[in-house]
């Protein structure tokens, strides 16, 4: 089922290197309310026929939804030569290494020293983008064309305001076609679910820095209202996580399909 779809979930991951759990002061409880924990069960079983691209590293460790430069210098030692960006999002604690939570802010005893960085960087960061870029390269060698889900979670409230079940979100129009974005959204309300576009959700790096319509490349942010599936307090599943991954299975299945019928809609226009 090779089509040119890539799926990725950046912040997924649980696994916390000894490093970074020595260097904490703060409980690990706080970096766990940050991570998008089990969304990358809804998209793993895709893997063998779609390129999924998943986390293996918590976000509180480092970001992969950021830009590399978008990173607070106080989190590194002075010897680290890394040029940085103070961002809005560095200035909030969401950085690429993230120092705030929903449960309180990260404190580290140290600042993170060469070696360390060093890992974070090209170990982690540089591995998983150079093995997306080159993905979306062999997508656009085959089809000349690639689109791309970048699924996340998020919290049930934001500024206490009710969410809804799934934001989508495509820089406000920007990076993909409307089309595509009003089928998923059909998709998922024939589940029952609720739907909003691009709020207070539009994108983030990924969605934003893989965009390119240039080279015909779409991209799609989908967030996941974690109340769905999840007690957000505990951070288990709940009895309803079975039910909403047979449903993003089948929306999933059904835009396959979709981008199937187009492929053959262009080649018989051809």
């Amino acid at each position: 089922m090779d089509v040119p779809l890539i799926l990725t979930s950046p912040h997924s991951g649980n696994y916390y290197p000894e490093f970074y759990k020595d260097n904490l002061l703060t409980p690990l409880k706080f970096c766990y309310s940050i991570e998008d924990m089990y969304v990358n069960e809804f998209i793993e079983d895709f893997a063998q026929n779609i390129d999924v691209f998943l986390s293996k590293y918590s976000r509180a460790v480092i970001d992969l939804n950021r830009n590399i430069y978008e990173l607070d210098r106080d989190l590194i030692c002075e010897d680290v030569k890394f040029d940085t960006i103070e961002t809005l999002r560095v200035k909030s604690g969401i950085g690429l290494i993230p120092t705030q939570t929903l449960e309180g802010k990260i404190i580290f005893k140290n600042k993170f020293n060469y070696e360390q960085f060093k890992f974070l960087k090209e170990d982690i960061y540089d591995k998983w983008h150079n093995l997306l870029k080159e993905s979306i390269n062999n997508k656009l060698s085959t089809f000349e064309r690639v689109f791309i889900i970048d699924f996340h979670s998020m919290p049930s409230e934001n500024s206490n305001s009710c969410l809804s079940d799934f934001i989508l979100g495509n820089i406000n129009g920007l990076s993909c076609r409307k089309n595509e974005i009003d089928f998923l959204s059909n998709e998922i309300k024939k589940f029952g679910y609720t739907v909003d576009l691009n709020n207070p959700y539009s994108g983030g790096y990924i969605t934003k820095n893989y965009y390119d319509k240039r080279r015909n490349v779409e991209t799609l942010q989908i967030e996941i209202n974690k109340k769905l599936y999840m007690n957000e307090i505990d951070f288990t599943k709940s009895s309803n996580f079975q039910l909403v991954k047979r449903n993003i299975k089948e929306i999933i299945k059904n835009f396959v399909q979709h981008i199937k019928n187009d492929m053959e809609i262009n080649i018989a226009a051809e």
